[in-house]
């Protein structure tokens, strides 16, 4: 089982200098690979990744530069591109990318040959940084990677690798299923009465990034003041990140940790498609589903946990979760579903991750 903890690092003024030579190193030899691969497809030559490997040495004899950076870092970009046109070509969804030299987000990644002692990094021709370890690394270094910010602030995440073998998951059963329904309103509601409310934390911040947007967009072009105007930008952005990210945290500990249940059952909702929706596409974005789910699947893997999925067509909240009749005019603003069969009244919420439930195990 893999664990990945990540820590901050403090490099000085050279090291930022090789740091920044690590990064367009990766970044110009995954573009190059990416320009050579996309002309070789058009012409339906098949182009592998030892056949690109094998010319790294030459590539080192025409650009002095690339020999200051650690063979194996160049590997790891070359494995990246090929990852990422293996993904495409099996999920069919998104085409690999050139890397852009604006972007702010910039990383690299170290197979091995990594150490950390003494609150110090040891990375191969970089020599040791300065590091925040406020935890101790007890098993085995997989793999590291090297991350810039937009803020500027250097990372360094660690993946370790515990030898031990996946837990058995607990057979699910319907007496221990919690369902959860996720919305806009409030960010989570359970069925076993925990209600979790949405904090908004863009709507908090809102004014505030839009006139700091507005300023940045004023400055000239290429100047120091519109980087400095980038930076107060980011820095805003970066802290609502992390209050989100944090408050999302904190929910699924506290979910998975009830005890009395086994499974937790989740609807598999369409986001791209509600995100067609220009009246509630900003509110969706916020609720951040995306990272909710992967949350919540790793923390209950973790402690021997399922997570339930059911198909996305569903009318969990259109069908009365009493006699099962569907109500097809029930608009948006509806919050109390009032059922025309039964005479049932219930909030539309619970409703819902009730039902989420009763389509989990067909009953």
């Amino acid at each position: 089982m893999y664990k990945s903890f990540k820590f901050r690092i403090y490099p000085n003024i050279e090291q930022e200098e090789k740091l920044s030579q690590y990064f367009w190193a990766t970044r110009r030899l995954y573009n190059y690979w990416l320009w050579v691969k996309i002309s070789n497809h058009q012409k339906w030559i098949t182009t592998k990744r030892y056949d690109i490997q094998w010319q790294l040495p030459q590539l080192k004899k025409d650009y002095p530069r690339l020999k200051d950076i650690h063979s194996q870092v160049l590997q790891v970009a070359l494995l990246n591109l090929n990852t990422a046109f293996t993904n495409f070509f099996r999920s069919k969804k998104w085409f690999p990318k050139f890397k852009s030299k604006k972007d702010n987000h910039k990383s690299f990644s170290y197979p091995q040959w990594v150490h950390i002692e003494d609150w110090k990094v040891y990375l191969p021709k970089i020599w040791r940084l300065k590091v925040i370890q406020h935890r101790e690394l007890i098993w085995e270094i997989k793999t590291c990677t090297i991350s810039k910010t937009p803020t500027w602030k250097y990372y360094i995440s660690i993946l370790q690798d515990d030898w031990k073998e996946l837990p058995t998951k607990i057979i699910p059963t319907k007496d221990k299923c919690v369902w959860i329904d996720v919305w806009i309103k409030d960010f989570a509601i359970c069925s076993n009465g925990n209600v979790y409310s949405n904090p908004k934390w863009i709507k908090r911040y809102e004014r505030r990034l839009k006139i700091r947007s507005r300023r940045h967009s004023r400055k000239q072009k290429w100047s120091k003041n519109k980087n400095k105007s980038r930076l107060t930008l980011a820095k805003i952005h970066e802290k609502v990140s992390n209050q989100r990210l944090d408050y999302i945290q904190k929910i699924t500990h506290s979910i998975v940790s009830d005890n009395q249940a086994t499974n937790y059952a989740v609807e598999d909702l369409n986001v791209k498609w509600m995100m067609a929706n220009r009246k509630l596409s900003k509110a969706i974005w916020q609720v951040w589903r995306w990272m909710f789910r992967q949350l919540l699947e790793y923390k209950c893997n973790e402690v021997w946990k399922s997570v339930i999925e059911i198909w996305r067509f569903e009318p969990s909240s259109k069908m009365c979760c009493k006699c099962w009749n569907i109500k097809q005019d029930l608009n948006l603003s509806d919050r109390i579903y009032k059922c025309d069969s039964c005479w049932n009244e219930i909030d539309r919420d619970i409703q819902a991750s009730i039902n989420i439930k009763n389509f989990a195990y067909k009953t």
